[in-house]
């Protein structure tokens, strides 16, 4: 077999045999990942003079092992190379990091730790944590491309709102999401009692024992589970899904008011939230499907308590939001179930306001197994329209084929005869 000393190279040839990405950093020439949504591998070339050396250099001593192919072939991990003893470190439960400057000279380590900590139930050595600490303010130099996929892998725990805590205390948060420490300033209305910071934590861990539990009808357990597993690039819509609902407020600092009579409102923090996120998806290198989906559900994360607050849910009002929601109803639903519950954990009863629960099952239903119901094949096309009404192309031809579409909502037209009578007898338009 051809020897490949240059470990790009090895990566393309991997990355080819695989059919998976291959990923270069931009800040790392050196450094080549192999991206796929069961694995990935880094590629990098070898420092040191010795494999314990090299050993010793990296980040924590759970990661520091080594066995070489044929030994392990041999005798399976009687031979494991450990110089910084993380076996050991292993036996105990406990994490530990290699040495401070692991920490200090890639900082992005410390992401890598703590997903190590709740996948193996480690403790952080204390030591370790005041490394973590002293190193998280470097973390704003690190190359982006590493973070986000750190953070995906994080959020696959069925327990990270405790990792997202620690990130908080640590001040990892701070250095690469600063506009979500900022919330912890920012004071609620009297709907809460926590500041927006620890309500948009409790709504990432409401959401997290949702998806755990898919607490839903046979039916919908299924619905729910095809739509959270879902590919979109190197993770799933259940992690982003995760990330919506800890970044749904970040819109409130900016919108933050008090009225005269002293009460605080946040008008228009959901639209506002969207495009922060934007200016975040950008800085952290988020792909397009990736940013669309979790600035949807930013955006719309109001809509669900809107309509249910509303004198009567119309079948209109239910196809508008179906229509603004397109593939994601049943996220924008989730995570307005995630943030009643956290809302409601912070009074005494720490109950839902009545009908609410009930009412967002329901309209996951509808959005389930009743979606052709609220957006139904037009009947008329443009041209169509054009013809029969003798238009030119413009803005009135798709003014039209809304009000149209609105009256198949509504059940006045249900043929397309039936719907050339109705834009000639003269429609809403």
């Amino acid at each position: 077999m051809e020897q490949i000393l240059n470990p790009l190279d090895l990566a393309q040839k991997v990355a080819v045999f695989l059919g998976k990405k291959l990923v270069r950093m931009k800040d790392e020439p050196e450094l080549a990942r192999v991206v796929s949504p069961e694995l990935v591998l880094d590629f990098a070339g070898f420092e040191g003079k010795s494999l314990e050396e090299n050993l010793l250099a990296r980040d924590f001593t759970c990661n520091a092992m080594a066995v070489e192919i044929n030994n392990y072939l041999e005798s399976g991990l009687e031979r494991v190379v450990d110089p910084a003893l993380g076996r050991g470190d292993l036996a105990q439960k406990r994490l530990k990091a290699v040495t401070n400057m692991a920490l200090s000279t890639d900082p992005v380590r410390i992401l890598r730790g703590l997903r190590f900590k709740y996948e193996l139930d480690l403790a952080s050595d204390l030591e370790t944590v005041k490394w973590m600490a002293e190193a998280a303010p470097l973390l704003v130099q690190s190359p982006p491309e590493r973070i986000w996929p750190e953070l995906l892998r994080l959020m696959r725990s069925e327990q990270s709102w405790k990792i997202c805590e620690e990130m908080f205390h640590l001040g990892v948060f701070q250095a690469i999401l600063p506009e979500l420490a900022d919330l912890a300033e920012v004071e609620q209305n009297y709907y809460h009692t926590k500041n927006v910071w620890l309500h948009s934590l409790q709504v990432y861990k409401s959401m997290e024992q949702i998806l755990v539990c898919n607490p839903f009808s046979n039916e919908l357990k299924v619905k729910v589970a095809t739509y959270l597993d879902r590919q979109v690039g190197p993770g799933r819509v259940r992690e982003l899904v995760k990330f919506a609902a800890l970044v749904h407020d970040i819109g409130k600092p900016e919108t933050q008011a008090r009225r005269a009579d002293g009460r605080i409102t946040f008008h228009g923090h959901d639209v506002a939230g969207e495009e922060k996120f934007i200016g975040i998806a950008r800085r952290l290198r988020l792909s397009a499907t990736e940013t669309k989906l979790i600035a949807k559900l930013i955006k719309l994360h109001m809509r669900c308590g809107f309509l249910f607050k509303s004198d009567q849910v119309t079948d209109r009002a239910v196809h508008k939001l179906m229509l603004s929601a397109g593939e994601d109803g049943i996220g924008i639903i989730l995570l307005s179930l995630a943030d009643a519950m956290a809302t409601a954990s912070e009074h005494r009863d720490g109950a839902i306001e009545a009908g609410y629960r009930e009412f967002l099952l329901e309209l996951m239903h509808r959005f389930s197994f009743a979606r052709e119901r609220y957006l139904p094949p037009a009947l008329l096309n443009g041209k169509e329209v054009m013809q029969t009404m003798g238009l030119e192309p413009g803005v009135q031809v798709g003014l039209l084929l809304e009000d149209l579409m609105l009256a198949q909502v509504d059940g006045l037209v249900k043929t397309k005869d039936e719907a050339i009578a109705y834009l000639k007898g003269g429609s809403q338009r």
